[in-house]
């Protein structure tokens, strides 16, 4: 692979590193917007186990517990298996917008970081062989 290509696909990869560091920006303020009727109904026994509870209320998992509760609420059937596929009733549409944008977002970011990697290690471990 040609130098200059390889120097432009670096470029790429930093501002979309970087636009991953803006998502866990914003997740990191939605964490302080998520609403308090979203957490006391569902962020608690039966749906979750009391370990799972103690350890996601705490830095730094709390952020985890956001993003677990964005993903129950943009994508209901996610929460099948713990019996929570009506979380986003009770949530406010823009708390359902948002979380939607952002995950999906964050998904389509995280996709193309792999995909250059995997350039990356094509690369280096193929063609310069």
């Amino acid at each position: 692979m040609p130098v200059e290509l390889m120097q432009s696909l670096f470029v790429v990869w930093v501002y979309v590193f970087g636009a991953l560091w803006a998502v866990f920006g914003l997740v990191f303020v939605v964490h302080f917007l998520v609403p308090r009727q979203l957490l006391n109904l569902y962020f608690k026994p039966p749906y979750f186990n009391q370990a799972e509870v103690k350890m996601l209320t705490g830095f730094p998992f709390a952020y985890l517990r956001t993003f677990v509760l964005m993903r129950l609420v943009a994508f209901p059937a996610s929460g099948e298996k713990r019996g929570l596929t009506r979380v986003y009733e009770v949530s406010p549409r823009w708390f359902r917008v948002v979380s939607r944008w952002l995950l999906l977002t964050f998904f389509i970011i995280v996709g193309m970081l792999f995909l250059m990697m995997a350039l990356f290690l094509f690369d280096l471990f193929v063609l310069l062989a």
